[in-house]
C-alpha cells in the first residue's frame, strides 16, 4: 500500500492472531509452546492447515515441499502482476481450486483497460512458472531482468514504478524473513518443553532419592543416571526442535507427518516422566535397576525419521484425550518394566488394556496388547503372556503395524521356546519375528532389534543344548547392540554373561573367562564397583576358577561377591542366599564344614522367608545342607533335609527333574552308609529310570549314581557287577581328567579288593587315590588315608607307613563332631597292631 506521505508499505497480516484466538485465516499460525494434553490435541485437530497466505503461495508450498528462494520470487511476481492488472494472477473461490490452478500455472486473462509491456509480462510470467527451475535463478537475477527491460524515454516512468516495485519485492522478501525468524525462534523455545519433566527440581529429587537408599553403589548410579537423563532430555529437546523447524521453517513436512513426529516424541516424553517419577521416589530394588532403565530408555531418532512417522497409526481425533491418557498409563507400564517393577507395571498395563479395548482402535489395542503380555511373562504368568503376545502379533500384523507384531513375536521366541521349553514353536516365532523385521526400520533399530531377537532364539537353542549354535546367535547379538549402543553400553552386559554360560558349556573356560570379564568391566564402569551386577559377573568367573581347579581364587571371589551382596542388598536378601551357597561350597572344599553348615543354614532361612517351604532355591540349599550333614556322620539330620529336598524339587519342578534323581543319588549313598540296603536300592533304582528317561534310553555317565549302584551291588554280594561300575567310573575319570572322579573310583576299588581279602591288589589303587586327592587340595582324606593303611598293612607291607597313616585319619576325624564312632573304630585297628 502507499501511504499518505508517498512511501510504499507493506501489509500483510495472513499470519497473526492473538495467542489463544480460533484459527480463522487461511495460514496456520506460528507453532506455539503448550504443555501436556494442549500439546498433543492441537497438533492433531489442525492437521491439513497451511504454512502461509495462500494467495500468495507457490505450488511448492502448497505440496509441503521445501521452501527456498524460488518461493519469495513466486510471491514478489503475484504482487507484480497485481500491482499491473490490478487483479491476483490466479483464480480460485476455495483453497483447493486456487492451488490446483497454481498448480497448472493457470494464469487469468488481464481485465481491459489494463495493459502492461510485453517484455515485463514476460518477467512475471516466468517467475510465477509452477516449475521452480523455470524461475529466475535468483531474485538479484528477476531485478535486473526488470531494470533491463526498457530503453529510451520511457526509462524514468518505468524506472519510477521499478523503484516502488523493488521496494515491495524488498519488503515482502523480508517479511518472508521476518516470518521464518519468528517461527524458528518458535521452534528453539520448543526445544525446552523438556524442562517441563527434566530440570534441575528433578535432577534434586533423583538424586537425592537414590542416594537415600544407602545402598553402597547409591552414589554411583546416581552420578550415571544423572549424566545418562541428562544426555536423554537433551536428545529429546533437540529432537523437538527438528520436528519444529521440518515443518514451519524448512516446510520439508506436511502436518500429517509433523503430527504423527510430535505423537511419537510425546510417547517418549511420558516414559521418560513415568522413570522421573519412580527414580524420585526410588527404593532399593529401583536403584538396583536404575542405571540400566535409563540407558535403555527408546531414543528419539525414529521420531525424526519421515518414513519411520509415516508408519504411525494417526489416532481418531475424536478420542485424543482418552488416547492420550492410555498412552500416559502404557509409558507409566514401560518405565515400571524398565525400573524392574514388574507386577506394579502389569496391573497398571492391565487397566490401560481395558480402557484401550473400549476405544475399538486397533493399533492402540495391538501395542497395549504387547507390553501386557511382555509384563506377565516377567511376572511368571507364562500361560496369559503367551495368549496376550499372540493377540497382539496378529492385530498388529493386521493393521501393518510391524514395530508391535516384531516385538510381540519376539518376545514369544522368549516365553515360549525358554520359558516354557516349547523348542520348536519358539523358532517358528522367530522366523516371523524375521519377516516383520524386513519392514522399513532405520539402521539403528533393525540392529537393536535383531540383536534381542537374536538373543531369545540363542536362549532356546542353550537351553535345547545346542550351545554351538547358542553361542553364534549371542555373538551376534553382542556385535550388534555395540554397533548400535557402543561398547560400553550395560545393555551389552546381558548378551556377553549368556555368551560366557555358552563358552562354559562347550568347555571353552578362556573364552567364558574373557567374555565375563568384560562384562564387569562394563558393569564396573557403568555401575560402580559395588552394584550387585558386578556381582553376578565375578560368581561366573569363581566358578571358572574352580572348574580350573584354582580353588583359593574361586574361593576369595565367592567371598568378595557375598560382601558386594551383603552391603548393596542388605542381610535378608535371595541374591545374599545364593552369595551364601557358593561360598559354604567353597568352604567345603577347604574342609570349614562348620562354617558351611552355618551359612547354608541362613541361606535356607533367606529363601524360606523369601519365596516359602516349597522354591527349588529353598531345596537347593537343604540337599547341599544335607550333603555337609553326612560328611559330619550326622546321618539322621541329614536324611530328613534329603526327603525336604525331594519333595520341594518334586513339588516345583517335576518328579522327573534332574535335581530330584540328584537328590536320590545322595540319598541313597547315606543308606549304603547306613547299612540300609532296601532301601538305597530303591532310592537307586528311581534315580536310575530318571537318568535313563533324560538320556533317552541310556544311562547318563552319573559318576556318583554308578558308584552308588556300584556299592549297592557290592553290598549284595554282586562283586563283578561292582567291579564293572566302578571301572565305568574310572574311564570317566581318566578322559576328562578330572582328579576327583578318578580318586572316587580307585578308592572304590581298593575298597572292593580289600573285602575279597585281595590287599596287595588293593595298595596301588589306594596309592593313586590318595594321591589323587592330595593333588586336588581335597578336604576329608580321613578314608583314603585308612583305605591305604589298611592295604599296606594286610599286603604286610610298610608297617610303620601303614600306622601313621591310620594315626593321621583318627585325628581328621576326632576334629569332625558325630565321628567318635569311627574314631573308636580306628583306635581298635590301631591297638590291634
Amino acid at each position: 500500500m502507499i501511504g499518505g506521505d508517498g512511501r510504499v508499505r507493506v501489509m500483510d497480516f495472513g499470519l497473526a492472531r492473538a495467542h489463544g484466538e480460533p484459527q480463522r485465516g487461511r495460514a496456520e499460525p506460528l507453532e506455539l509452546t503448550t504443555t501436556g494434553a494442549q500439546r498433543l490435541t492441537a497438533e492433531v485437530t489442525h492437521a491439513g492447515a497451511i504454512m502461509g497466505t495462500p494467495a500468495y503461495m507457490s505450488p511448492e508450498q502448497f505440496r509441503g515441499e521445501l521452501v527456498t528462494e524460488a518461493a519469495d520470487q513466486f510471491a514478489f511476481c503475484v504482487s507484480l502482476w497485481e500491482l499491473l492488472y490490478g487483479l491476483a494472477p490466479f483464480a480460485g473461490e476455495s483453497v483447493p481450486a486456487l492451488a490446483h490452478a497454481v498448480h497448472a500455472g493457470e494464469l487469468r486473462a488481464p481485465p481491459r483497460g489494463r495493459r502492461a509491456p510485453r517484455w515485463l509480462r514476460a518477467v512475471c510470467e516466468r517467475g510465477l512458472s509452477p516449475d521452480p527451475a523455470r524461475r529466475f535463478p535468483s531474485m538479484d537475477a528477476l531485478l535486473d531482468a526488470l531494470s533491463s527491460g526498457q530503453r529510451g524515454a520511457r526509462v524514468r516512468r518505468v524506472a519510477a514504478t521499478l523503484g516502488a516495485l523493488a521496494l515491495l519485492g524488498i519488503g515482502i522478501f523480508g517479511a518472508r524473513h521476518v516470518e521464518r525468524g519468528r517461527a524458528a525462534a518458535a521452534c528453539e523455545r520448543a526445544r525446552h518443553e523438556v524442562e517441563q519433566t527434566w530440570d534441575a527440581s528433578a535432577r534434586d529429587r533423583v538424586r537425592v532419592a537414590l542416594l537415600a537408599t544407602g545402598l553402597s553403589f547409591a552414589e554411583t548410579s546416581a552420578a550415571n543416571v544423572l549424566s545418562r537423563l541428562d544426555g536423554y532430555a537433551e536428545a529429546w529437546g533437540a529432537g523437538r526442535e527438528r520436528v519444529c523447524l521440518n515443518r514451519h521453517v524448512d516446510r520439508r513436512w506436511s502436518d500429517d507427518v509433523h503430527a504423527r513426529a510430535r505423537w511419537c516424541l510425546e510417547d517418549r516424553r511420558l516414559v521418560l516422566e513415568a522413570l522421573v517419577e519412580e527414580f524420585s521416589a526410588a527404593d532399593e530394588a529401583v536403584a538396583q535397576n536404575a542405571v540400566a532403565a535409563a540407558a535403555n530408555l527408546e531414543g528419539v531418532a525414529r521420531c525424526l525419521d519421515e518414513s519411520a512417522v509415516a508408519r504411525f497409526g494417526a489416532p481418531p481425533t475424536e478420542h485424543v484425550e482418552t488416547i492420550q491418557s492410555i498412552r500416559a498409563q502404557l509409558s507409566k507400564a514401560e518405565a515400571l518394566t524398565l525400573a524392574g517393577q514388574y507386577e506394579r507395571g502389569r496391573v497398571v498395563a492391565e487397566d490401560a488394556l481395558g480402557r484401550a479395548e473400549s476405544l475399538e482402535w486397533r493399533p492402540l489395542i495391538a501395542s497395549v496388547r504387547a507390553h501386557v503380555g511382555v509384563l506377565q511373562e516377567r511376572s511368571g504368568a507364562f500361560d496369559d503372556a503367551v495368549a496376550s503376545l499372540k493377540d497382539a502379533y496378529f492385530e498388529a500384523a493386521e493393521e501393518g503395524a510391524s514395530e508391535v507384531a516384531e516385538l510381540a513375536a519376539s518376545a514369544l521366541v522368549y516365553t515360549l521356546g525358554y520359558k516354557k521349553a516349547a523348542y520348536d514353536e519358539g523358532l517358528t516365532w522367530a522366523r516371523l519375528a524375521e519377516l516383520e523385521l524386513r519392514a522399513d526400520f532405520d539402521e539403528g533399530e533393525r540392529a537393536l532389534r535383531r540383536a534381542q531377537l537374536e538373543h531369545n532364539r540363542a536362549a532356546v537353542l542353550y537351553s535345547r543344548g545346542s550351545f554351538e549354535e547358542a553361542r553364534d546367535l549371542y555373538l551376534t547379538s553382542v556385535e550388534l547392540r555395540e554397533r548400535a549402543l557402543g561398547p560400553g553400553h550395560p545393555e551389552i552386559g546381558r548378551s556377553l554373561s549368556n555368551l560366557a554360560a555358552s563358552y562354559l558349556a562347550l568347555g571353552d573356560l578362556e573364552r567364558a573367562l574373557d567374555s565375563y570379564t568384560r562384562v564387569r568391566a562394563i558393569y564396573e564402569e557403568a555401575l560402580g564397583a559395588e552394584h550387585p551386577r558386578v556381582a553376578f559377573c565375578l560368581t561366573g568367573i569363581a566358578n571358572i576358577h574352580k572348574q580350573r581347579r584354582r580353588f583359593d581364587e574361586a574361593r576369595a571371589l565367592y567371598e568378595r561377591v557375598l560382601v558386594i551382596r551383603e552391603r548393596a542388598l542388605g542381610a535378608e536378601h535371595p541374591e545374599v542366599g545364593l552369595a551364601l551357597g557358593n561360598a559354604a561350597n567353597a568352604d567345603l572344599r577347604v574342609g570349614e564344614l562348620d562354617r558351611a553348615r552355618r551359612r547354608l543354614e541362613r541361606a535356607m532361612a533367606i529363601f524360606e522367608r523369601a519365596h516359602g517351604p516349597k522354591h527349588p532355591h529353598v531345596a537347593s540349599t537343604q540337599l547341599n545342607l544335607a550333603l555337609v550333614l553326612t560328611r559330619t556322620l550326622r546321618y539322621d539330620e541329614a536324611e530328613a533335609l534329603y526327603e525336604r529336598a525331594l519333595e520341594g524339587f518334586e513339588s516345583t519342578v517335576g518328579p522327573e527333574h534332574a535335581n530330584v534323581a540328584l537328590v536320590l543319588v545322595n540319598l541313597g549313598n547315606l543308606y549304603i552308609k547306613t547299612e540300609n540296603t532296601a532301601r538305597a536300592a530303591e532310592v537307586l533304582e528311581r534315580a536310575r529310570a530318571i537318568e535313563l528317561s533324560r538320556g533317552g534310553g541310556e544311562l547318563i555317565e552319573n559318576p556318583t549314581l554308578l558308584v552308588n549302584l556300584g556299592a549297592l551291588e557290592e553290598s549284595r554280594g554282586e562283586h563283578a557287577a561292582a567291579r564293572a561300575r566302578y571301572e565305568q567310573v574310572l574311564a570317566l575319570g581318566e578322559r576328562s581328567d578330572d582328579p576327583a572322579v578318578e580318586a572316587l573310583a580307585r578308592g572304590h576299588l581298593a575298597r572292593l579288593e580289600l573285602a575279597l581279602g585281595r590287599p596287595a591288589l588293593a595298595v596301588p589303587h589306594a596309592e593313586r587315590a590318595l594321591a589323587l586327592a592330595l593333588e586336588d587340595g581335597a578336604t576329608g582324606l580321613a578314608e583314603y588315608r585308612f583305605t591305604l593303611a589298611q592295604a599296606l598293612s594286610g599286603a604286610g607291607r610298610e608297617r610303620s607307613r601303614a600306622r601313621a597313616l591310620a594315626e593321621a585319619a583318627a585325628d581328621e576325624l576326632r576334629r569332625v563332631e558325630h565321628a567318635a564312632e569311627r574314631v573308636a573304630e580306628l583306635e581298635r585297628w590301631l591297638a590291634a597292631r
